[in-house]
């Protein structure tokens, strides 16, 4: 049925899966007769309705006196594959079509390019915030050309999406942090917010250590001679989400990121799914990483 080969379309798009033939929806095992045959319709009829070709392979299985037919499919290079003109993705047990922003980062992934690659359509860019922490924190006199280059944020004489990201008017609207302070544990009550745009990414990350030092409690503890000053909430342990929200963020999805700081505690929101070739699984388990860029 066509839902086969929508299927071979998700799992060569997203990640290898496996289909079984031979079981009903409820599991019951009813078993194949002329395997060979169907083998040779699937085959043939992956060849005619999926572009590009996907890598597959069959494989036969006994289940008692039942035999049963397994369609392994590889995740793919030249995404994306398409049945009929349409890229698919799994969504929990479903086979569906994929939205723009999906299709969009296959498009990118079938030519080995991230989003950060792309050209940016402004190329009236300054970089007086990164030439600073260059001088800073590495003692470069000036942010030159060739050292752009270098970074790879100048690609064949163009700025790309990440040197608009580190520039000092960000142009891009997929970078805003909104931050919003709270008056207790609840979103009932704010106590002050701030909106961070168009500046670099290195100012958002000033930006919203200030936003820290402003609402959250210092103490001091006082043992003899000694005395301590202790954080509500550790800004090592701050200092590192704020940079993995930064650094690690999907700028290709047009959504805000929030920092929201409540009486209690502080959520630290990131828009997006998991990157491609990490499954939900893997995630949970925590002993698998895939950096987005």
């Amino acid at each position: 049925s066509a839902s086969i080969f929508k299927t071979v379309s998700a799992y060569a798009n997203f990640h290898d899966g496996e289909i079984v033939l031979g079981i009903q929806d409820d599991g019951q095992v009813v078993g194949l007769e002329a395997i060979d045959d169907l083998r040779l319709t699937i085959e043939n009829t992956i060849n005619d309705v999926i572009q590009p070709r996907p890598y597959f392979e069959f494989h036969t299985h006994r289940a008692g006196d039942k035999s049963l037919l397994i369609l392994k499919v590889f995740q793919g290079e030249f995404t994306p594959y398409l049945y009929k003109g349409h890229a698919y993705m799994r969504s929990d047990t479903a086979t569906v079509p994929v939205d723009r922003y999906h299709y969009s980062n296959l498009i990118l992934q079938g030519r080995n390019q991230n989003f950060e690659d792309l050209v940016c359509e402004d190329q009236n860019l300054s970089f007086g915030e990164l030439e600073l922490q260059f001088k800073r924190q590495l003692g470069i006199a000036q942010l030159t050309p060739d050292l752009l280059k270098t970074l790879q944020l100048i690609k064949d004489g163009h700025y790309n999406q990440a040197a608009a990201l580190l520039s000092d008017n960000n142009p891009l609207q997929s970078a805003a942090i909104d931050l919003i302070a709270f008056m207790d544990q609840t979103v009932k009550h704010i106590r002050d917010r701030d909106a961070v745009e168009q500046v670099s990414l290195l100012k958002q990350f000033s930006a919203c250590l200030d936003f820290y030092h402003k609402h959250i409690n210092r103490s001091e503890l006082i043992e003899g001679i000694d005395r301590e000053i202790i954080d509500e909430i550790p800004l090592v342990a701050y200092r590192e989400a704020i940079a993995n929200l930064i650094i690690h963020r999907d700028y290709a999805l047009a959504a805000r990121a929030r920092v929201e700081i409540f009486s209690d505690r502080i959520e630290i929101i990131s828009p997006g799914g998991l990157p491609s070739g990490l499954s939900e699984a893997e995630y949970c388990d925590g002993r698998f990483s895939v950096p987005r860029n």
